[in-house]
């Protein structure tokens, strides 16, 4: 199976649905949950037997969501719409041994599906493998494969970034959130405004001061901790001015590249 090909499957998931697969034969298995934006929200090991298995999520936020499921020799995906308002600790629950309930069958990814569009339709792409992610978009004029070919972006905290190639530059698709310099120092966190406002050593703060905003904005730097020319993670470097104005202008110049 290609890991550089991901495809995600309409299966809306309704109260008391469970997800089945099938497996080659018994060994462990690892569950991913994303959210729509493509960030990890739970993950857990099980133990799945020959044939097939079958297990319910439970716990999750009103939205929609993307399980995948790796073996050793296979790998299924499914997409999730959660109609709950009461976000619970998410559990998994094996429900081999009771397969009477309805089920949806999660898909091999290597499977090929149709996916309908009006002209015009701008798709947006996410695939994730292992610790890779990319962003593509696309407008279609005609059948096409999507092929994510993964770039490494990774601070040494061990926080992985997906990437997303516009023009001829690859990007960042995700706000860094590294408090420690490439070369493993920290940067010094600052939670005063006044000190923010009249510093001049390297700091960074989180917005509005709170950490929960750390995986939805980033860390906030100021220019001195950019300066340093030590900020991005190893195998990149901080973008140039004609780099901004190449990304602007392809994105239909500054009066809309915004949006």
């Amino acid at each position: 199976m290609n890991n550089n090909h991901l495809l995600i499957y309409p299966n809306p998931m309704t109260d008391n649905t469970v997800l089945t697969f099938t497996a080659p034969d018994n060994g462990d298995a690892t569950i991913d949950i994303f959210n729509i934006s493509g960030k990890t929200i739970y993950r857990s090991g099980i133990y799945v037997s020959p044939g097939e298995n079958g297990f319910r999520i439970s716990g999750l936020n009103q939205g929609i969501y993307f399980v995948i499921i790796t073996g050793n020799k296979y790998k299924y995906s499914t997409k999730l719409m959660c109609r709950s308002n009461t976000q619970h600790e998410v559990k998994i629950e094996n429900v081999s041994s009771g397969m009477n309930t309805k089920s949806d069958r999660l898909k091999s990814i290597s499977t090929t599906i149709d996916m309908p569009y009006t002209t015009g339709d701008l798709l947006l792409f996410k695939g994730t493998g292992g610790q890779f992610g990319a962003v593509i978009t696309d407008v279609p004029s005609s059948s096409n494969t999507i092929t994510f070919n993964f770039v490494l972006c990774k601070d040494n905290l061990g926080n992985n970034y997906s990437t997303v190639r516009i023009e001829t530059l690859m990007w960042m698709a995700e706000n860094l959130k590294a408090t420690r310099y490439s070369d493993g120092t920290s940067i010094p966190l600052v939670t005063d405004c006044a000190t923010w406002s009249n510093s001049y050593t390297p700091g960074y703060c989180w917005y509005n001061k709170d950490t929960d905003n750390q995986n939805t904005y980033g860390a906030l730097y100021n220019w001195y901790t950019v300066n340093t020319a030590k900020l991005a993670p190893a195998g990149w470097y901080t973008n140039t001015n004609a780099e901004w104005i190449t990304l602007t202008t392809y994105l239909g110049g500054e009066s809309s590249a915004g949006w």
